[in-house]
């Protein structure tokens, strides 16, 4: 069966989510933060991770992309934020676009002003 790397600070969520992927047949093998996740994301042969968006010294995107250079491996993301936009204003992908990027500031200030 596929092992799952799992990446999360919640001990009591962990937990839970461990036990539901293992009930389900997966071999999963845990990481508790982003230093132990960065140090199994080497280890082969884990063909998923699902990782936390949100924890303390957390694993960016950037730890992602570098642990990943050598390993193609898919990344699941959770989050306690429903969706992406109750995180950020906004976003934009890079190379930006200096139309699009001040229209997006004077929107951000815009609007927070108003809250």
């Amino acid at each position: 069966m596929p092992d799952i790397l799992l990446v999360e600070d919640k001990d009591s969520l962990r937990r839970v989510l461990f036990l539901t992927l293992e009930t389900a047949g997966y071999t999963v093998t845990e990481a508790a933060d982003a230093r132990a996740a960065l140090n199994e994301i080497a280890r082969p042969p884990h063909e998923l991770l699902l990782t936390d968006l949100r924890m303390p010294n957390g694993l960016g995107l950037d730890d992602l992309h570098a642990a990943r250079a050598d390993v193609e491996v898919p990344v699941l993301v959770m989050t306690a934020f429903p969706s992406i936009d109750e995180a950020v204003h906004d976003f934009m992908q890079k190379p930006v676009d200096s139309n699009h990027l001040l229209l997006l500031v004077e929107l951000a200030l815009e609007q927070a002003s108003q809250n």
